[in-house]
C-alpha cells in the first residue's frame, strides 16, 4: 500500500481525504484472496441494509419474499454463474465498490497484486500506461448492456482516470475486472442474470434492495438534512447503544432535524453554531439561510440492488 500511493502521488500530485480513502480502500482486493469462501458479500460502511425497514431485516411480507428471493435464489444463481463479480455502477466509475457480490479467485488476487507491486498510473493513460478509458476498454469484447453504462460513467465521458477511487479501489476493480477481463466474469447488478431485467428501478417485491449513502448525503454530514434516515433511533433496539460515539454523532444530527414547529430559537442557534444543516425557519435568529431551511430535503433515489 505503501509503494503504491506514493507512486501515485508522485505521478498525480493526488492527496487528501478522498487519495486516502481510496488507497486504503484498495484492502478490499484482499478479499479475492479468501478462497476458502465460495462468495462473498461486501458492503461499505456508508450503506444501510436495512432503512425501509427500521434497521431490522424486514418483517412485512411484501418484502420479504424480495429478501427471500435475492439471498437464496439469487445467490444460488451467482453460484452457478460464470460471474466472478456483481456491482454496480455510480456517476463516476463504472465499477462501484461499495456494495458487491464476488467469487474469491487466486489468480484474478495474484495479477491485481502484481499491479500495485511493480505498476504505474496516471490520470491520462491509467494503470500500467494502458491509455485513456476509451481507447483501453476492449468494447469488441463487452457486451452492449455493459457498454451502455461504462459509457454513461464520468470515467468514459470525460475520458479520463480522473475519477473518485480511480487510483484506488474502483480504479483497479476497473483495470482487472473490465479491461484486462474483458467484463467476461463481470454482471451489474439488477441488469445482468441476478436481479430484473434491464430496470434498475424495480419494483420492491421483485429484489432486495440496499440504501447507499453518497456525497452530502451520508448521515453523518452536517450539511445532510433528511430527517428520516433517522426514524430507526426510536426503535426500542437501539435505546442501548445510548453513549458510543457513533450514536451522540446521529443523534446530534437528528435533533437538528425535528419538524420545523419543535425547533425553539435556542436549538437553531446551537445547530447553526455547529454547522448542522437543521430545519428551522430560514429566517431563524442566529441562523444562516444556507444553513437553516425547514423543508428536510433526501435525495430521490439511493437504491442499489445487491444481485
Amino acid at each position: 500500500m505503501d509503494r503504491w500511493a506514493l507512486v501515485v502521488r508522485n505521478s498525480t500530485g493526488a492527496k487528501g481525504g478522498l487519495f486516502t480513502i481510496s488507497t486504503t480502500a484498495l484492502a478490499k482486493w484482499q478479499l479475492l484472496a479468501l478462497t476458502e469462501y465460495r462468495a462473498i458479500f461486501m458492503v461499505d460502511l456508508d450503506v444501510d441494509m436495512f432503512l425501509q425497514s427500521a434497521g431490522r431485516p424486514p418483517a412485512d411480507p411484501r418484502r420479504v419474499p424480495a429478501f427471500r428471493r435475492t439471498l437464496v435464489e439469487g445467490y444460488q444463481s451467482f453460484l452457478r454463474s460464470t460471474a466472478t463479480l456483481v456491482a454496480s455502477s455510480d456517476w463516476h466509475s463504472p465499477i462501484n465498490t461499495g456494495v458487491m457480490m464476488l467469487k474469491p479467485s487466486t489468480s484474478t488476487y495474484e495479477q491485481g497484486l502484481q499491479t500495485l507491486e511493480v505498476g504505474s498510473f496516471d490520470f491520462r493513460n491509467g494503470f500500467n500506461a494502458v491509455g485513456p478509458p476509451q481507447q483501453a476498454f476492449p468494447w469488441l469484447k463487452i457486451a452492449q448492456n455493459k457498454s451502455l453504462v461504462i459509457n454513461g460513467s464520468q470515467m468514459a465521458r470525460r475520458n479520463s482516470w480522473n475519477f473518485v477511487g480511480s487510483s484506488g479501489d474502483q480504479g483497479l476493480f476497473v483495470y482487472e475486472f473490465l479491461i484486462r477481463q474483458g467484463a467476461a466474469a463481470f454482471e451489474y447488478s439488477g441488469r445482468g442474470n441476478f436481479g430484473d431485467q434491464a430496470n434498475l428501478r424495480a419494483p420492491a417485491s421483485s429484489s432486495w434492495m440496499l440504501d447507499h449513502f453518497y456525497s452530502g448525503y451520508k448521515p453523518w454530514r452536517l450539511t445532510m438534512r433528511c430527517a428520516r434516515y433517522f426514524d430507526f433511533l426510536r426503535e426500542p433496539a437501539f435505546v442501548g447503544v445510548e453513549g458510543t460515539q457513533c450514536h451522540a454523532i446521529l443523534t446530534a444530527k437528528a435533533s437538528c432535524l425535528r419538524p420545523v414547529k419543535e425547533m425553539s430559537v435556542e436549538a437553531c442557534k446551537e445547530c447553526a453554531r455547529l454547522g448542522q444543516y437543521a430545519t428551522c425557519e430560514k429566517n431563524a435568529s442566529g441562523c444562516r439561510r444556507k444553513i437553516c431551511d425547514p423543508v428536510p430535503r433526501c435525495p430521490r433515489w439511493i437504491g442499489v440492488h445487491v444481485l
